[in-house]
């Protein structure tokens, strides 16, 4: 008998919302439960508040090739409450204070089964679902049931009669026992248990993940420790991708908070950098940033500002009259120059406190104005144009990705169209280190046919998305870990709208989690501008459960380990867009799959390609 718990019960203690008491009572009464010699043959992995597509199950058990359970918990105390089942016998769930309408209990928990199956696999779908070829499995190989920490069998609650309702006394009692082992009793048929392929499906969407866990990283060592501890200086460090910037300031600041004992300021450019950003911190501290005395916000949100010529702004109105002893900036190279010097000079509590800024001058996105400027190495670069004098501090050191694939990719990428050599990423690599399976994936698709501007719209374009999204999950990987990217926010509105509503589409696509407003209708026109968007990124964050689709724009900073980048047409391949591909290139962690449609790229890749290909034979020879 085993049992395995996800996450760890060491991040289920740093959940930003605890468990409550109930939910804290069932899964050790799981545990002592499971322990029990009739169970010792059964292995079971206990789900606790796993994603599935924006809700969270409390609880969801896998005896893998056999059963599932789903188990939501209320806290309830049955004198607060009225219960009436309606003509349809189903429950309609009130406060008796004020009469306001509350969720049922029971429909909450069936609604969970119905997405695991809807939205699972075709494999899960077409034998579990109500029409699928087996409608007895439907009952069977996925179960539910309440646990009322509170309340007990005489509580009469209505919706007893038609489902298995679990109270704290079931768990210790001989009759409650029955019930228990009745509800957790293997399926006798093998027709109605789990397929290997259907555990398989139902674990890609409700596994965590690596973006699950959000946990801190270890303590950095050598220079780099040094930049995590806090003290009064201003300075700026710059990096490449993956070199360790936001992980550098989250545990910076987790110091400055011990040091200061007051509430210090944390800023970039984009709302989901933000929560990013929180994550991070949230993990490096282990507490909540109210509790650290922390606060993250988005340039925006400090100021009302105009734009009165090229690189001249005005601000027409601070948000806020608080005053910080230190401030960091990150993804500094999406800020005009103007712009530290209003966040230094109206937010920072003194000349000399804290401020730090940190960049990766091949992710200028946004095209600010740079300076030709040296780093500590007396290298000469086009750099952001920063109020701090003296030379960029350069991290050296890539924690982000163990994959060389990617690795190279990037440095012969910014070398070919950055002109830069990028030392930080060359001393990392060798062509020859490359992992025996490739982790970059290359689907050049680009033509010069005038429909290829339609990409999003063809069917070869899903084909190529399936066909990727299932090497994918066949690996193991969550739903979870997967991030879709482009530049062009209206065409992935679209990719993403054909995606979800084929009629033949993978039911993965049911639900997404977007940093844009998604169509309604093909032909919808979006009203709103950014605005419309805003409320897609405020709730974009790591661990929302679907598979991500973002632009670049609002990626950037972020990594996840499975990332599909999908490269448009352009009628503008200047150094901006190189910049653009460059950042959604550097997001994976783990595994690059680009699909390309640009042909001014394809002979770049055509060449990439060769050269490791060549140099993969030649390992293999010696």
């Amino acid at each position: 008998m085993t049992i395995t718990i996800y996450p760890d019960q060491e991040i289920i203690e740093k959940f930003k919302v605890p468990l409550t008491e109930g939910e804290q009572r069932l899964l050790f009464s799981l545990i002592d439960l499971f322990n029990h010699q009739r169970y010792r043959q059964r292995q079971f992995e206990i789900y606790v508040q796993s994603n599935l597509f924006f809700g969270k199950p409390d609880f969801i058990i896998i005896e893998p090739s056999h059963s599932v359970w789903v188990i939501e918990v209320k806290d309830y105390q049955r004198q607060f409450y009225n219960i009436e089942l309606d003509t349809d016998r189903e429950a309609k769930w009130s406060l008796k204070k004020n009469g306001v309408a509350i969720p049922s209990p029971v429909a909450q928990v069936q609604d969970y089964k119905s997405k695991l199956i809807d939205y699972a696999g075709p494999h899960l779908h077409d034998s579990i679902g109500k029409m699928g070829r087996n409608p007895n499995k439907y009952g069977l190989a996925i179960k539910t049931s309440v646990f009322y920490s509170n309340m007990s069998p005489e509580d009469q609650i209505p919706e007893a009669e038609y489902s298995t309702m679990l109270f704290p006394e079931y768990f210790i009692d001989t009759r409650g026992n029955n019930i228990v082992t009745k509800f957790f009793e293997q399926t006798r048929y093998e027709e109605y248990r789990l397929t290997k392929q259907e555990t398989h499906e139902i674990k890609a969407i409700i596994n965590p993940g690596e973006n699950g866990k959000n946990e801190p990283l270890p303590d950095f060592t050598g220079e780099n420790a040094k930049l995590c501890r806090s003290r009064d200086e201003q300075r700026k460090i710059k990096g490449s991708a993956g070199t360790g910037k936001t992980t550098i300031i989250a545990k910076r600041a987790v110091d400055a908070s011990k040091r200061l004992d007051q509430e210090l300021l944390i800023t970039c450019y984009n709302i989901t950098m933000c929560n990013y950003l929180q994550d991070k911190i949230v993990a490096e501290g282990g507490k909540s940033l109210n509790q650290l005395g922390i606060r993250v916000q988005h340039y925006h949100s400090l100021f009302k500002w105009k734009k009165i010529s090229e690189d001249k702004y005005i601000i027409i109105d601070k948000m806020s009259d608080i005053v910080y002893p230190a401030i960091f900036v990150d993804e500094g190279q999406d800020f005009e120059r103007e712009w530290f010097n209003f966040i230094r000079g109206d937010y920072l509590s003194n000349e000399k406190s804290e401020f730090i800024i940190f960049a990766d001058e091949n992710q200028n996105i946004y095209d600010r104005l740079t300076e030709v400027g040296e780093d500590e190495s007396y290298r000469k670069k086009h750099l952001p144009v920063t109020p701090i004098p003296g030379r960029w501090k350069t991290l050296k050191e890539v924690y982000r990705t163990p994959s060389s694939d990617i690795l190279s990719l990037l440095y012969h990428f910014s070398k070919e169209y950055l002109h830069d050599e990028s030392p930080e990423l060359s001393g990392q690599l060798s062509l020859l280190d490359i992992l025996d399976e490739a982790s970059v994936s290359i689907y050049d698709l680009a033509t010069q046919e005038r429909n290829n501007m339609e990409y999003y719209s063809r069917p070869r374009t899903f084909h190529y998305i399936d066909t990727i999204i299932k090497r994918f999950l066949d690996k193991g990987t969550s739903i979870n870990d997967i991030a879709i990217l482009s530049n062009k926010k209206n065409d992935l509105r679209k990719l993403e709208y054909h995606l979800r509503t084929r009629e033949t589409g993978n039911n993965l696509f049911a639900q997404t989690s977007t940093t844009f407003k998604t169509l309604n209708h093909i032909n919808e026109r979006i009203e709103g501008g950014n605005r419309a968007d805003r409320p897609f990124k405020v709730r974009f964050y790591r661990n929302n459960g679907p598979i991500k689709m973002a632009t670049i724009h609002s990626f950037k900073g972020w990594e996840t380990p499975y990332v599909i980048l999908v490269i448009p047409p352009t009628e503008y391949f200047d150094k901006t867009f190189h910049h653009l591909m460059y950042t959604g290139i550097s997001r994976a962690k783990n595994e690059l799959v680009v699909i390309n449609f640009n042909s001014d790229y394809s002979g770049f890749f055509k060449e990439y390609l060769y050269r490791v290909n060549e140099e993969r034979m030649e390992e293999n020879i010696y």
